[in-house]
């Protein structure tokens, strides 16, 4: 009985001070209170992350803030590529080596820049790594093939311009499956296959 009562008073909240444990009982059914915290068993819990260091970031990347949909950033095996805030409202994607991490030159970033208007998508070809794609607001598609010493300078000039969009190409993405074969939409119903 003074269990019972004890219990009560603790599942009640007038515990006034007393700290005892009610145990499940076969005759008294009473609900078992420990002071015990319970922990959540996680895979993570014992994972910490580190800052990294500064020579494997990084640094002076100036990202789009072109209101779409697209991805700013993409990479492949060779290359991380960044959809570009350049200061003339020009489109362009700034491609930097995988493992060459650092400061990005301020005079002269390795930019891709052929666009009037700020570059909305790119997506670099599955089977071909120096090779991407851009779409952007002035209504084209710019093919661009990144040289194999990388880009010293901004390059103006691309491989190929593709036209026929009436409206501001919001995305461009290769087919995974068939080699070179590239689709394009843009803010007006249409789409666009090209190989």
């Amino acid at each position: 009985r003074v269990e019972r009562r004890l219990c009560r008073r603790l599942l009640a909240g007038g515990s006034e001070g007393h700290h005892h444990r009610c145990f499940r009982s076969s005759v008294h059914h009473l609900p078992i209170m420990a002071s015990k915290v319970v922990v959540r068993g996680s895979k993570y819990r014992h994972l910490f992350g580190q800052k990294p260091k500064l020579e494997d970031c990084w640094q002076n990347v100036k990202v789009s803030r072109s209101a779409w949909e697209g991805n700013f950033i993409k990479a492949n095996s060779k290359y991380v590529s960044v959809a570009w805030e350049h200061p003339s409202g020009a489109g362009a994607v700034c491609v930097m080596p995988l493992n060459m991490p650092g400061k990005i030159s301020e005079s002269s970033p390795p930019l891709l820049g052929g666009h009037k208007g700020p570059v909305l998508d790119f997506d670099f070809h599955p089977f071909d790594d120096s090779l991407l794609a851009t779409a952007a607001e002035d209504t084209s598609i710019m093919l661009w093939k990144i040289p194999e010493e990388g880009i010293p300078s901004p390059l103006q000039t691309p491989l190929l311009t593709l036209k026929g969009h009436m409206r501001r190409v919001g995305t461009a993405t290769f087919n995974h499956v068939a080699e070179y074969l590239l689709a394009s939409a843009t803010a007006a119903p249409s789409t666009s296959l090209s190989s």
